[in-house]
């Protein structure tokens, strides 16, 4: 699996604006019959987050700390929600947490700078052993039998 970093994000989308580039992780008809794996599919995990908002970062950053093999996937190429799409203020309020704090000594406190809110929100689940995986639907739930 790629990590997630401008560069990689960037050759990406250039590899797949000149190739057709299609699902790297699909899975095929042979596999899900088999049960079998293939290098293209995702690795196997313990939890796996669906959506990159507030509430999602946060679950897989405890997750993660917790040491459970974590893979975050988000629908968009940013995590961060709407913090993020429209610029609305992460974590508002005034909640007071050990996590809730140290996130926001992380992205910088209450007034962010927005265009670099999701890299310091990836920084932060990288840290912590979290993949993420952007641009991903989440369509059906899929177990293979082992």
């Amino acid at each position: 699996m790629r990590l997630f970093s401008r560069r990689t994000t960037l050759k990406g989308i250039a590899l797949g604006a000149v190739a057709g580039w299609g699902d790297p992780f699909a899975l095929s008809e042979e596999t899900r019959e088999s049960g079998r794996e293939s290098s293209k599919e995702l690795p196997a995990v313990d939890v796996l987050v669906c959506g990159g908002g507030p509430a999602g970062i946060a679950a897989a950053l405890m997750s993660a700390r917790q040491g459970a093999k974590t893979l975050l996937v988000e629908r968009y190429g940013r995590i961060g929600g709407m913090a993020v799409q429209a610029m609305v203020g992460p974590l508002a309020g005034h909640v007071r947490s050990r996590q809730v704090d140290e996130i926001l000594k992380h992205i910088g406190g209450r007034r962010v700078d927005y265009e670099f809110l999701d890299l310091k929100y990836a920084d932060l689940l990288q840290a912590a052993g979290c993949k993420i995986l952007l641009h991903a639907w989440i369509t059906k739930p899929l177990r293979i039998r082992r």
